[in-house]
């Protein structure tokens, strides 16, 4: 048996523990959508995995320049957390932090390990995935099947969304529905760059239109300039001469688009947000819904407190002066320097920059191997919380960590490239 064989198949006991915590994440949920007790379960299974991880004989600890982003930014947020941000969230979000950071330095996982993970993730987002489709086209179906089953709460959350012209939700959450599709989405899109084959551009076209349904405009936008980002990045110089042809002219029939909207030679009456921001915006509309007020009051509460801000969490006083109903800025970026100044800012800087330099530098060194799926998923992964974060805040949830724990899963421990194809 060869050594690569053997790498494959030798699992440390921690790598199960870490599929078993992408199993629970998996399944959050639908279980917080059943009103049980999320973190006492959180609690428990840290407690598990800790004493797998002690009564493993393979127990060994290795820490790496790679971990050291993480753990500054980790530590930036424990002492920035005040008592009145996130409250509610608070728990569970520093629980999922630190069951990741407990386990990033314990992981050697080999390709069966990561490919568990990947089944997880595109069965997860498949289930969600169809959920999302029958909301959308058969929703007395859902509503008489899903929704009785879910809590109360869950029920009332997914009947105001859907007036909304949002689709039905899991966990009673819009924006951690929307990324479970791209968790699964990105898998399966560096599976059809690697593969070419009809299953995953089927698969990829079944989660992708199911993320347009959902109605969560950041989302959408983020994961399509990160793929294209991918593509070019993945491509060969006269691959990119073509894509660069191919997008001038998705460019012209945009344009062209744009003025028979304008003037009214296509008309739309539905409910999807997403197609009715698009006509809004044509339009002359506003559809910011109050977010350029969000990032003026950011901006001007950075100017009074530049240095350290005003404390991890602290924007919820500001923005529910301007939107009773928000929380944060939608700018991870102006969210950043009105909680934790120019100090803490730098700090998430420069993790974004090490994540997605590194990534970059792997994923090139792996590019047509037969670990591209891998690298490929994890640097896309990366660019989308990037792009995302001018929209919205995905460091502040605790979905964040799992996006970044199988970021860090995809590509710790890999093996020498091989090459076996071009992209």
């Amino acid at each position: 048996m060869s050594n690569s064989v053997k790498s494959n198949n030798n699992h440390s006991i921690s790598n199960y523990a870490f599929v078993m915590m992408a199993v629970f994440f998996a399944g959050f949920f639908l279980i917080s959508d059943l009103s049980l007790n999320v973190p006492v379960m959180v609690v428990f299974l840290t407690l598990f995995e800790i004493g797998v991880l002690i009564l493993s004989r393979r127990f060994k600890v290795t820490l790496n320049s790679a971990h050291i982003p993480y753990y500054l930014f980790a530590l930036m947020i424990i002492i920035n957390l005040r008592p009145n941000g996130y409250i509610e969230e608070q728990p569970f979000y520093l629980f999922s932090m630190l069951m990741f950071l407990f386990i990033m330095p314990l992981c050697k996982p080999g390709d069966v390990d990561r490919n568990r993970v990947i089944s997880i993730a595109l069965v997860t987002s498949v289930i969600v995935a169809v959920l999302v489709y029958l909301s959308m086209f058969l929703p007395d179906i859902f509503s008489s099947i899903y929704l009785n089953l879910v809590s109360r709460s869950s029920r009332e959350y997914n009947q105001w969304i859907m007036r909304q012209g949002y689709s039905g939700t899991v966990g009673a959450d819009i924006g951690k529905t929307a990324a479970y599709i791209t968790l699964g989405l990105s898998f399966t899109f560096s599976r059809f760059l690697y593969y070419k084959d009809k299953k995953n551009l089927l698969i990829t076209m079944f989660l992708l239109l199911a993320l347009a349904l959902v109605g969560r405009r950041s989302e959408l936008l983020a994961f399509i300039l990160a793929s294209l980002l991918i593509l070019y990045e993945s491509s060969s110089r006269g691959k990119k001469q073509r894509l660069i042809l191919i997008f001038m002219a998705l460019l012209i029939v945009i344009i062209a688009l744009y003025f028979l909207i304008a003037s009214n030679v296509i008309t739309y009456s539905g409910k999807n947000r997403i197609i009715n921001s698009l006509f809004l915006l044509i339009h002359g509309e506003d559809i910011s819904n109050g977010r350029l007020r969000l990032y003026a009051a950011a901006i001007e509460s950075f100017r009074e407190h530049p240095i350290f801000g005003i404390g991890w969490g602290g924007a919820r006083s500001i923005t529910r002066k301007i939107l009773s109903n928000d929380v944060n800025v939608h700018n991870i970026y102006l969210q950043l320097l009105c909680e934790v100044g120019i100090v803490g800012t730098i700090f998430g800087l420069i993790m974004v920059l090490v994540i997605l330099n590194r990534r970059r530098t792997i994923f090139k060194k792996y590019l047509g191997t037969n670990k591209s799926v891998y690298t490929t998923s994890a640097l896309l992964v990366s660019i989308y919380i990037t792009i995302l974060g001018l929209f919205d805040n995905p460091i502040y949830h605790d979905d964040f960590w799992l996006l970044v724990s199988i970021i860090f899963f995809m590509t710790n421990n890999l093996e020498e490239p091989k090459k076996v194809c071009k992209i």
